[in-house]
């Protein structure tokens, strides 16, 4: 198991883009509860641990989970948003048919 990954997983984000930054500390206490580390993707060893070396490895929030599967865009962050209690709301929105989609839109 890499290092960069908490007990439950991690989730890595764009430590250069500020907006990417003021997300990643709004989660990191309640992902932290929940065993999950939060990671810019900057961080060393990162690809390795993503298991990809493209040159998008920037282009869009990703995770791995608590049983090592690696999640990108969309289903990272619905995968999120079911572990903060403030948002689980968002989680039940995407198991509504139709609405996977729309989110990976947005």
């Amino acid at each position: 198991m890499s290092a960069l990954l908490g007990r439950r997983g991690a989730v890595f984000y764009d430590g250069a883009c500020g907006h990417c930054r003021q997300l990643a500390e709004l989660i990191r206490r309640p992902l932290a509860r929940r065993g999950i580390r939060v990671v810019p993707l900057q961080a060393d060893g990162v690809a390795e641990t993503l298991g990809t070396f493209d040159g998008d490895l920037l282009a869009e929030l990703r995770m791995v989970d608590a049983t090592g599967r690696r999640l990108a865009g969309a289903e990272a962050v619905v995968a999120i948003a079911r572990e903060i209690p403030l948002t689980r709301g968002l989680g039940l929105l995407a198991a509504t048919p139709g609405a996977m989609p729309m989110l990976r839109y947005a």
